[in-house]
């Protein structure tokens, strides 16, 4: 007898399902297939092949970039050609193709006039999405109701759900004089990430910025909230002085950043009390823990994951409130005992 997980699957991949119409007939619709019970080779247009990360690596990275990206029924793929192609959900413009749609159902190149570099980085949250260029350039697209595209207070698209690829261009630093807008070189992008419905990332000038729900310090006329939405990337503080930031990742409702020496600092809603720490980033691990460069930075729902230079270090880390808590917080997981 077939047991529930095969009578699923196999109801599931089934072809061909009997709907009943108003007359109460009974026929046949096709439609695509929504789970696929064995591993499935997935063939972009145009003969493109899926890229390799030593295809995009420069030099100066610490952190290799993200080629290949799944979220909430979306993924994204980076062809060797430098385009990227989405499929799968697009009810919010996610698959960044130009239009909305209940889903996309293979490999589409995004609508991205903008582009003119090869598209070397993917970050999916939710509902939006980040993509970074050759020539540094951001760009995003989705839902974007809580900030989460970056497009900046006062503008068209501020707030706003975009089915099109928009580049993010305002980077500024506070000043009390006048506004500090970075350009040229300064503004360009050298790491990226997506939370699930917040962004981040970290210029050549070594900058770093956030934007959308719920990552800025609430201001005086914001009652008792904890945290307020920022739909223009919003600069980061409170790191070390004289150390490169080489890598940003995004969890939930959290961000980390990898430093040069190591260290890893974060920002955002603490995992064990949800308190909101978002005047500047706090230690999450000390220097002289992580095996540099690291193979892997990947934040998830409540943490993030550091695979080490050569493979055999795994370290999970939580963002928490208190200090005490964030002393010794790196932990190797317990399913690394299962490999041997």
């Amino acid at each position: 007898e077939q047991s529930f997980l095969d009578k699923l699957i196999a109801t599931l991949t089934a072809v061909n399902n009997k709907m009943e119409g108003k007359d109460g007939e009974v026929g046949e619709v096709e439609r695509p297939i929504s789970v696929l019970p064995t591993l499935t080779e997935i063939l972009l247009p145009n003969d493109d092949t899926p890229a390799v990360p030593s295809q995009f690596l420069g030099k100066e990275d610490t952190v290799p970039k993200t080629l290949l990206a799944a979220s909430a029924g979306l993924t994204a793929i980076v062809g060797q050609s430098g385009t990227l192609y989405t499929f799968g959900l697009n009810n919010r413009g996610q698959c960044g193709m130009g239009k909305i749609s209940n889903n996309v159902w293979h490999p589409t190149a995004i609508v991205n006039p903008s582009q003119n570099d090869p598209i070397v980085h993917v970050a999916l949250g939710l509902q939006h999405g980040l993509a970074l260029d050759g020539a540094g350039h951001l760009y995003t697209w989705g839902k974007g109701e809580r900030g989460q595209l970056g497009q900046g207070q006062g503008t068209s698209m501020e707030n706003t759900t975009a089915a099109s690829v928009l580049k993010v261009v305002d980077f500024q630093l506070p000043s009390q004089k006048r506004r500090i807008i970075l350009t040229g070189d300064d503004a360009k992008i050298k790491c990226a990430s997506a939370g699930m419905n917040h962004s981040a990332a970290v210029t050549q000038s070594n900058h770093a910025f956030v934007w959308g729900k719920n990552i800025s310090p609430p201001g005086p006329d914001d009652g008792n909230k904890a945290a307020v939405d920022s739909s223009a990337p919003r600069l980061v503080t409170g790191f070390p002085p004289h150390l490169d930031i080489v890598g940003v990742t995004c969890a939930s409702h959290h961000t980390s950043f990898l430093l040069s020496d190591g260290s890893v600092w974060g920002i955002g809603v603490a995992t064990d009390n949800g308190q909101a720490i978002m005047e500047a980033v706090v230690e999450m691990i000390p220097s002289g823990v992580i095996d540099m460069p690291v193979r892997q930075f990947v934040g998830h729902f409540d943490r993030t994951t550091i695979v080490g230079k050569d493979g055999r270090q795994v370290l999970e880390v939580q963002f928490w409130s208190h200090e005490e808590l964030r002393e010794d917080a790196a932990l190797r997981p317990l399913w690394m005992d299962q490999l041997g």
